[in-house]
């Protein structure tokens, strides 16, 4: 079985507007060739064999196979069962059947397929992946030796490295996107790892990223992942089908909240939104509108490893190359204010995911320093209060427990994952603080 040198699993830090067409004027051919494209054909060649697959069970222990299999797989590393035709496999995982390359590879699903208490949605976060261990697993169950990545594919579950990747295997490329001998170093070591966005989020932004860094018009940014795979030539050709699936990711909707809603409490709330939240995050209901703002990262106060990691060296790369040559990179002064859409359904929040709840976004001092994160996405760990994710907070001095050694410990003392910033919510009251969010839950 063919191995690719190097893979790209992006789709995790982009979105797009493919034309400038409404959503209601595209044909709805193309929406279903863009959905095939997305979810029913291969893009990638495959990684490992289907055995690699089925045997992984002998890496965890057990004396025998478990049942429900692709239940049990997918729990493990943090993936969800496919709501369309998958072969078997959970969703971020395909099957290819082309001769010599046959086996399995990965797709956008992988982090962009999410669940909410046994719900698989397409476009979802998803917050529970565990990259490292999954690519790692896959690989010795094949009796190979995982690929040395220079960096991080994740330190916390739910996480991924992807702007690392990205630099990485562009510089396995030419401008013209011929391969290179020996990659361009564009600073992979530099970025941190992230939490992916909401697809459903791509059709009101006109930049993308975190920080607003490309025209979201560039339908070629999504396009990175193929340089692992596939020739200059092949990934030219595969233009049209991604613009394709682009506007398919652009017709998801978020999903409505699950639970009850005080619609009293909520529309006291809908004032104190207007006179705070408006100006960086836009408008809902029927005036939506939203301002692709910038946040200066002296004003928004995040944490600044993911805005520092876009070199000089990396942007002028990028630009020279196929990837740039019709909308080139954009320098910013900060991060995007995303929009708010479904917010209930993204957390934990902040581009890094370092704070659990929107009650702690609002209030800085509540943020916990260091916790643990859910291993599902149950409703039993969501917190319907708060808003996000029931987490189990670490007391300083609990530091030599194998707790923990889990994989499931953010620690924002760590590069990239610091959870300071966005203090506007401070100013607020309790009282205020509980309006606003029940006023969130019907975004």
């Amino acid at each position: 079985m063919k191995r690719p040198i190097v893979l790209i699993l992006l789709l995790a830090s982009t979105s797009e507007l493919a034309a400038d067409k409404p959503l209601k004027e595209i044909d709805a051919d193309l929406l279903s060739r863009g959905k095939h494209a997305l979810l029913q054909e291969n893009h990638l060649n495959a990684m490992w064999s289907r055995k690699a697959y089925e045997d992984a069970w002998k890496l965890w222990g057990l004396d025998q196979k478990p049942n429900h299999y692709l239940e049990t797989f997918a729990a493990r590393y943090g993936l969800h069962p496919a709501p369309y035709e998958n072969n078997g496999l959970p969703m971020g995982l395909r099957q290819v059947d082309q001769n010599e390359l046959a086996g399995i590879a990965i797709d956008c699903l992988l982090c962009h397929g999410g669940s909410f208490n046994g719900q698989s949605m397409v476009g979802m976060p998803n917050t529970s992946l565990d990259l490292s261990s999954l690519f790692r697993d896959l690989s010795l169950s094949e009796n190979k030796l995982p690929f040395p990545w220079p960096f991080h594919l994740n330190t916390t579950r739910g996480t991924t490295n992807a702007g690392a990747i990205a630099a990485f295997v562009l510089g396995f490329r030419n401008p013209d996107l011929t391969r290179r001998i020996l990659p361009a170093y564009l600073g992979w070591n530099a970025f941190p790892d992230l939490d992916p966005p909401a697809w459903w989020l791509w059709s009101r932004k006109r930049t993308i990223y975190q920080d607003g860094g490309t025209d979201a018009q560039s339908v070629r940014a999504t396009m990175q992942f193929l340089i692992s795979d596939h020739t200059a030539e092949e990934i030219k050709d595969l233009e049209d089908t991604w613009q394709t699936v682009t506007l398919y990711i652009q017709s998801l909707n978020p999903p409505a909240y699950p639970f009850e809603i005080d619609e009293d409490l909520a529309r006291s709330g809908s004032k104190i939104f207007h006179n705070h939240c408006t100006r960086c995050h836009g408008n809902y209901g029927n005036e939506s509108s939203y301002p692709n703002k910038i946040i200066p990262i002296e004003e928004i106060g995040t944490d600044r490893a993911r805005y520092d990691a876009i070199t000089a060296t990396f942007r002028k790369h990028y630009d020279e190359s196929w990837l740039g040559e019709k909308y080139s990179s954009l320098k910013t002064r900060g991060y995007q204010a995303p929009p708010l859409d479904g917010i209930w359904a993204t957390p934990p929040y902040f581009h890094n995911g370092s704070v659990p709840t929107v009650w702690e976004v609002l209030k800085s001092d509540q943020r916990p320093n260091r916790f643990l994160r859910r291993p599902d996405t149950n409703s039993s760990s969501y917190d319907a209060l708060r808003l996000g994710w029931s987490v189990i907070r670490i007391r300083p001095d609990h530091s030599n427990s194998k707790t923990l050694d889990s994989n499931m410990l953010f620690d924002s003392s760590l590069f990239g994952k610091g959870n300071q910033g966005h203090t506007f919510g401070d100013k607020l009251t309790d009282k205020q603080r509980w309006e606003l969010i029940e006023y969130l839950k019907t975004l």
